[in-house]
């Protein structure tokens, strides 16, 4: 199932100051561009979703997840035993914050994929300053589509030089905070 774009078409419309609909077709690909490259960047879905993933156990009572904030969490299972859900953060069993599980009378033994856990994890509701990112590129996209093999261009005696860069600082700053740097 493909992933929920990252900003409405009524975002970047907005953005934009456009209010026909002769362009959304083209805006519709290009925010769903946008929004497959941001999460390309920031190394996470970001929309909410249902994740069945395995990992490797390490010995250690945590382990966070590479998806986050993590909304619910369904399994925990570690070489084939289910853990239980703890009741409250001193009873054993796991329980979890926004990025981590973690496990009280329990561990994440050693082992080669060993561990499983199901979850829910991601923004219900994508942040503003994802959608801001996503139309802002959305934007430069669309204005340099015509442009895309002119590094320069001259007229009379005014030159003019077009940025070619995967997208521009202001959406990297904003999408900074949301990147998963973290190796897992």
């Amino acid at each position: 199932m493909p992933l929920p774009d990252l900003a409405t078409l009524d975002q970047v419309k907005t953005f934009m100051g456009e209010t026909g609909a002769a362009k959304d077709a083209v805006l519709e690909l290009l925010i769903t561009g946008a929004s497959s490259f941001i999460r390309g960047q920031v190394n996470r879905t970001l929309t909410a979703a249902a994740f069945d993933i395995r990992r490797s156990g390490r010995g250690t009572f945590a382990m966070q997840l590479p998806e986050y904030p993590i909304i619910s969490v369904s399994l925990v299972e570690v070489d084939g035993r289910a853990i239980p859900a703890a009741p409250d953060w001193s009873a054993p069993g796991y329980s979890f914050d926004e990025e981590q599980i973690v496990l009280r009378g329990y561990s994440f033994t050693e082992g080669v994929s060993n561990v499983r856990i199901a979850f829910a994890a991601g923004y219900e509701d994508v942040p503003e300053a994802i959608s801001l990112a996503c139309a802002e590129l959305v934007t430069l996209k669309y204005k340099m589509r015509d442009k895309l093999d002119i590094a320069s261009k001259s007229l009379a005696n005014e030159s003019i030089s077009f940025n070619h860069r995967d997208m521009p600082s202001s959406v990297k700053t904003a999408l900074q905070p949301f990147k998963r740097i973290a190796p897992l």
